[in-house]
């Protein structure tokens, strides 16, 4: 199976659900719901950096639709003189629908304190598949969703450095076409 496309089919199978993440510190709450558009995936993975591949620009949501159509293949992009620059972003990502069902550490996101130019709202840390892997989350423009802004394996920088852990109380996993929702994980002391 293409490397491309085995990500991208992953990938899409999150655009039917929205996860919804509540966290707790000191008394406080914190909630996001995230959800997912085809677009998201062009950054996600890195594509973005592969300017030398032409049918790579333009409108995302197109440039998604053509990798699920295997018109664009793992081996369109390997060509790129950029590749190496995503390529452990592009293995890791294998895992990253597998995030929103698993473990994850979460801390509210300060930019200024990890010395980082992301912007975000939320951090998102894994190590369950053999790396740290992080998910910045910020909110989308102009709705109540937040989006997965950046993705990207452990390099130099440890993003949560500094940064104000959270506690997770409850994940709720929540198919768009049914509206049925399924809790994830649930902290055995939170109490709605």
């Amino acid at each position: 199976m293409d490397l491309l496309y085995e990500r991208a089919k992953k990938f899409e199978r999150l655009l039917g659900y929205t996860y919804k993440f509540t966290m707790g510190r000191k008394g406080q709450k914190y909630i996001f719901e995230v959800n997912f558009m085809p677009e998201d995936f062009h950054h996600l993975i890195g594509l973005k950096y592969l300017r030398d591949i032409e049918c790579l620009n333009g409108d995302r949501e197109k440039v998604f639709l053509k990798i699920i159509n295997k018109e664009i293949t793992y081996e369109t992009i390997s060509k790129s003189f950029h590749f190496t620059e995503i390529e452990n972003r592009f293995n890791h990502f294998i895992y990253f629908a597998d995030l929103f069902v698993d473990k994850n550490t979460i801390y509210r996101y300060t930019q200024d304190l990890s010395h980082s130019k992301i912007p975000a709202d939320f951090l998102m840390m894994n190590d369950s598949f053999g790396d740290v892997l992080y998910v910045f989350v910020i909110k989308r423009k102009n709705e109540d969703y937040y989006v997965c802004d950046s993705f990207f394996p452990l390099d130099k920088l440890y993003y949560e450095k500094g940064q104000t852990k959270l506690t997770v109380l409850k994940v709720e996993e929540t198919n768009i076409n049914t509206k049925e929702t399924n809790v994830i994980f649930l902290n055995s002391n939170y109490k709605e």
